[in-house]
């Protein structure tokens, strides 16, 4: 999602709107800045307040992104900031990818109900990052697979082992220093149906009178394997789409276990 295709702090055409759930903020305008007072939270050794703010903004599938801004050097204490998605209430689990912290650079991570924050995926050395330097973060969510990138750089993957719990999507930030956002934007995807099915015929009329009419009628982006084009292996290539699914849709009347597909890889 590149910077010009939503206007700062909106999405489409309607102002966002914060609430801060937890810890202390400034939100004014378009911009958002945790204050480092907030509930203590416990990792390696260490307290430290946990802030987090949601929006207005709904997103199952899309992109988001913000600018974090960090006051403060990384000297070894705690101190990140990132996107929420998938968020319900606040004792309810949400993911988040975060810049900063004592596990990495860049992060992905739950909130776990009773249990905290943890991370589930990271990379660098959260020292690299400099006090005073903007950083553009970007989060896009395809069904259970996330990307993240840093300044339009892609440095981070992971596949999540459940869908997203909620939909709505705010800020997190950790840390007893001002932590500034700008620039929040969010885009909402269509969801994908991924269709797994007999090649030909009845199969083929139930896919495109049926399956594909009624789900496209529901909003979904409608997809099946055949359809991909260019190289690959058909079972890497239907794993993929799995993860990248809202819904599967799997017709398994025939007695093939793998219809209408080969391991061979498909030009």
């Amino acid at each position: 999602m590149s910077r010009e295709t939503l206007a700062n702090g909106t999405i489409g055409h309607n102002k966002l709107n914060w609430f801060p759930v937890l810890g202390q903020w400034n939100i004014a305008g378009a911009g958002q800045i945790f204050l480092g007072e907030g509930p203590p939270a416990a990792t390696q050794a260490q307290s430290f307040p946990v802030g987090l703010a949601v929006s207005s903004a709904s997103m199952q599938t899309g992109q988001c992104r913000a600018q974090i801004r960090f006051s403060a050097p990384f000297n070894g204490a705690e101190q990140a900031a990132g996107i929420v998605v998938g968020y319900r209430s606040h004792d309810k689990p949400y993911v988040f990818a975060e810049l900063g912290g004592t596990s990495g650079a860049c992060l992905v991570g739950e909130f776990v109900s009773g249990f905290g924050w943890r991370p589930l995926a990271a990379t660098g050395q959260a020292q690299s990052l400099q006090k005073d330097g903007d950083y553009l973060l970007e989060l896009n969510v395809s069904g259970q697979e996330l990307r993240v990138l840093v300044d339009g750089v892609r440095v981070l993957e992971h596949v999540l082992l459940h869908p997203l719990d909620g939909r709505q999507v705010g800020l997190i930030a950790k840390g007893n220093r001002e932590i500034s956002f700008s620039q929040f934007a969010c885009k909402a995807g269509k969801p994908r149906a991924f269709v797994v099915m007999q090649f030909g015929e009845p199969y083929e009329n139930i896919y495109k009178q049926v399956i594909q009419e009624q789900a496209t009628a529901a909003g979904f982006e409608v997809f099946r394997i055949d359809e991909k084009a260019g190289p690959g292996v058909i079972l890497q290539d239907m794993q993929r789409e799995i993860e990248q699914a809202e819904v599967v849709n799997a017709e398994i009347t025939p007695a093939n276990p793998n219809p209408g597909s080969s391991l061979e890889p498909r030009f």
